[in-house]
């Protein structure tokens, strides 16, 4: 059950709060292992999409991997979408390709975060 639960996280949300579970046979308890928590990196972007949704922008790391969070509110519920960065481009997790970029406002606020997150390592 822990493991279909960890796959349709992965299917589902993109992210995982566990790396897996430790079972005791003993006790017939089970544990979630904590993944290392994220930190927040740069600020963060607030912006409205085109079909009028709400969005917040992040720059997290952890384990030296970084990652941008799009934080979306809409009528129809919130999400949380989690994006590995690779090189400064956007990667899709599942397929590991980078995003086709759009010229949109979603788009130039990526880009502002990605640059400033580049100048302060700089």
């Amino acid at each position: 059950m822990v493991a279909s639960e960890h796959i349709w996280k992965l299917i589902t949300r993109g992210e995982l709060e566990t790396r897996g579970a430790f079972f005791n046979l003993k006790t017939m308890s089970c544990s979630p292992l904590k993944i290392e928590p994220y930190r927040q990196i740069g600020y963060t972007l607030n912006g409205k999409g085109q079909s009028g949704e709400r969005y917040r922008l992040s720059l997290l790391e952890t384990c030296s991997i970084k990652y941008l969070k799009r934080e979306v509110a809409s009528k129809n519920g919130n999400r949380n979408v989690l994006h590995r960065i690779v090189n400064g481009e956007l990667v899709d997790p599942l397929t590991r390709k980078p995003f086709a970029r759009e010229n949109n406002t979603l788009w130039r606020n990526i880009d502002k975060l990605l640059d400033n997150e580049e100048r302060i390592a700089a």
